[in-house]
């Protein structure tokens, strides 16, 4: 089968989907990528840049839909497989008329409960009106499922559930490190207590939130560390708030990095505090390594979070319950082991094994068959 997967960048297909186009590839599929960027490796056969923007109202999103559609007319495409909520929409939309089979995974709705009205307004009615020309519609968390499964979908569509890409537990076990190797690395003494997050510093994030509600914790004990990994727009305003309460020594900005796995194994809580999630890997994998999660009860955390069962959660913006359920871990050893060990044995159904073959699934019929 010819296969085209659409994305409105590059760097998500990167993220995301290579296993799964290596797979497909592997199986004889041909498999071509349109989306903005120029990365192609062996198990693309033809990659596409395409203008799609994250703006949208920018007119690109309408060229670059275009774009797509005739490559899709002209190619002869079994299955088209949208990824990113524009990109989705304009090629939805453009290509309705092609006799193609076509996939959106939606990877978390713009328009989640307690979203801007702008959210719930715009991106829901493109939703609905793109709805019409797909076969199936993939969500990753049960308030997205519930939301699409009152879309109007093509005849004989369907609205699957199928939680995110799937994490690999083999590599996350392979990044182990000595706890002492960690915390030798990163200058902190073995008796500290360390809580992370990770994610793009910006307001969804939050993580400015969680740095206040534990700000008393940080001037009571000097050997509580507060890593964070990412990088954004908020860089700035979080080191000036950190430089204010002299906490330069406690609170490590750690920027972008590409050994979070192995970070993990020196932390002993993580931290979820985002307003939006899809299906957040940083807290699958936390919940791997055995780290345990105090995260905000929203969609995609309470997905993998049952709270005082798994881990903890409080509700975003909480503050005082925020600071009770740290103490809740930050007291009791206890229940910090019964929690992780709980989590580890809860994650391992979203290992990328049980979840390349509800993938797999999608692809083994096109339009044409």
């Amino acid at each position: 089968m010819k296969i085209l997967f659409v994305a409105t960048v590059d760097i998500h297909i990167i993220n995301h989907h290579l296993r799964m186009i290596h797979k497909l590839h592997a199986l004889g599929h041909q498999v071509d990528v349109a989306s903005h960027g120029s990365f192609k490796n062996e198990d693309i056969t033809n990659k596409y840049d395409v203008p799609f923007s994250k703006n949208p109202f920018s007119l690109n999103n309408l060229k670059a839909g275009k774009q797509v559609a005739k490559l899709i007319e002209q190619g002869g495409y079994d299955i088209v497989s949208c990824h990113t909520p524009l990109s989705s929409f304009f090629t939805r939309y453009c290509a309705r008329h092609c006799d193609t089979k076509m996939i959106y995974t939606a990877h978390g709705f713009h328009f989640y409960e307690g979203a801007p009205f702008i959210n719930r307004t715009l991106y829901k009615t493109m939703e609905k009106i793109a709805a019409k020309y797909t076969d199936v519609l993939v969500t990753i968390n049960e308030e997205d499922y519930r939301a699409a499964r009152s879309f109007k979908l093509r005849k004989n569509g369907e609205v699957k559930l199928i939680h995110g890409v799937g994490i690999d537990l083999e590599e996350i076990e392979k990044a182990r490190k000595d706890k002492t190797f960690i915390r030798e690395a990163l200058g902190i003494p073995m008796d500290s207590y360390i809580c992370m997050s990770i994610g793009e510093l910006n307001k969804n994030k939050n993580q400015l939130f969680v740095l206040k509600a534990l700000l008393k914790y940080f001037k009571e004990n000097p050997n509580l560390h507060y890593l964070i990994c990412g990088v954004g727009p908020l860089k700035d305003e979080i080191e000036k708030w950190i430089q204010r309460n002299q906490l330069e020594k406690q609170i490590h900005l750690l920027g972008y990095r590409t050994d979070v796995r192995t970070l993990l194994y020196g932390v002993d809580t993580f931290f979820s505090p985002s307003f939006r999630e899809g299906l957040p890997v940083s807290v699958m994998e936390a919940m791997a390594v055995g780290i345990p999660v105090i995260a905000s009860n929203v969609r995609g955390n309470r997905d993998l979070i049952q709270d005082r069962q798994n881990g903890l959660l409080y509700e975003v913006q909480d503050e005082n319950e925020l600071q009770q359920e740290f103490e809740c871990l930050y007291y009791n050893p206890g229940m910090r082991t019964t929690l992780s060990a709980e989590a580890k044995e809860d994650v391992k159904q979203y290992g990328k094994d049980i979840i390349d073959q509800k993938i797999l699934e999608l692809y083994k019929v096109g339009k044409h068959e």
